[in-house]
């Protein structure tokens, strides 16, 4: 019986945080490097404002588990399992890189061409869905970045 979310302990969960921190940073300095034009802003949350912050969490909170779910439970193992018979390393970057890339279009929609740049979030989500053999560690890392640019991006409304 495959398993797919086996137990790994709180450790790789901790490093996958402090990963996520630094691929923030990266992606934050290749977004201003490379000018895209979403406005940067801080969202000021006044109190009577609380409900609707509790209501982003839990939004953030279902939208990266089951977006990990998809992307690096479904189609990473699917991935896994129809590359079995390519050389290892080849199987691996396929695992990583074609649900980063499915990852990525599913933001055409909002994002328009600038979706390319999800890559490298969801190449990043992959490696520790790999390296972990869980999505735990990727979930938590989907969270962070996602409300690291929650917080620091202007909403359009």
């Amino acid at each position: 019986e495959k398993v797919i979310y086996p137990h790994q302990g709180y450790f790789k969960v901790l490093g996958a945080f402090g990963l996520s921190i630094l691929v923030v940073l990266i992606f934050h300095f290749l977004w201003n490097y490379l000018s895209f034009t979403t406005p940067y802003g801080v969202l000021k949350f006044q109190l009577k404002e609380w409900d609707i912050l509790i209501l982003l969490i839990l939004n953030l909170l279902l939208s990266c588990l089951i977006e990990e779910i998809i992307f690096r439970g479904y189609f990473q193992e699917e991935v896994k399992r129809l590359s079995l018979h390519i050389p290892s390393t080849l199987s691996i970057f396929y695992q990583i890189l074609i649900p980063a890339l499915l990852f990525s279009l599913m933001h055409i929609f909002k994002m328009g061409p600038n979706c390319l740049i999800i890559l490298i979030p969801g190449f990043v989500f992959g490696l520790l869905k790999f390296y972990s053999d869980n999505i735990y560690a990727s979930v938590g890392s989907h969270l962070v970045f996602n409300v690291y640019y929650g917080l620091l991006l202007s909403p359009p409304f």
